[in-house]
């Protein structure tokens, strides 16, 4: 099970690989790196899950997920409603402005479909920085909230580069918005949950706008 993950002994060199695998994979996808940037962060997530467990880490992580249909709307309308709350915290009580996807600006059908891949790459990113921060302070439930929690921030904070540095709306916005992916992970006990919750729910947003643009 992959909550077995989390109190299961990690390769300790292990550790510092994935970090380094996610850093790597995190670096080539911004910097744009041609053929390989789509796949980078993925590539990364999958080293450092692998580092970590070896490969009953990614059989446990990419099980088929229990209750997967219940558990795939109960997230999306989760996080669909989250994002409203929050975007609605940011602009009307703390009056912060909020800035545009940059990927809005050259979105289209062959782009979507291209962020298959870097979806994948973001969810292994989240579930890989939990897993090492719930297990090491030592796999209790308080630990694991407290991995959901930094692997939150952490990814909100890699967003800002792609919202114009806007601080507010990464953490509260992005950061919180992608707990219900974890949760969906968490609770079908596969990555794949998750994963499918993030795909819907960004591609039925970059739809909305690329319809809108016509």
């Amino acid at each position: 099970k992959m909550k077995e993950l989390m109190t299961k002994k990690m390769n300790k060199i292990g550790i510092l690989i994935a970090i380094l695998g996610l850093t790597i994979g995190y670096a080539i996808l911004t910097i744009g790196v041609p053929i390989i940037e789509s796949v980078s962060l993925a590539a990364g997530g999958f080293i450092g899950l692998y580092s970590l467990f070896g490969m009953e880490g990614l059989k446990a992580g990419f099980k088929k997920p229990k209750k997967g249909i219940v558990t795939f709307l109960v997230s999306y309308v989760c996080a669909v409603v989250l994002s409203l709350v929050m975007s609605s915290v940011v602009k009307n009580i703390l009056h912060a402005s909020t800035a545009a996807n940059e990927v809005t600006d050259h979105l289209s059908a062959t782009f979507i479909i291209e962020t298959l891949p870097m979806l994948l790459g973001e969810e292994l990113l989240a579930i890989v920085i939990l897993v090492i921060v719930a297990n090491l302070l030592g796999g209790t439930r308080k630990a694991i909230v407290a991995g959901i929690l930094v692997s939150s921030v952490i990814f909100g904070l890699l967003h800002l580069p792609t919202y114009q540095w806007n601080l507010l709306q990464c953490l509260l916005i992005i950061g919180v918005g992608r707990i219900p992916f974890t949760v969906a992970t968490l609770k079908s006990d596969s990555i794949w949950a998750g994963y499918f919750v993030h795909v819907a729910y960004d591609w039925i947003a970059f739809i909305v706008i690329l319809l809108s643009m016509k």
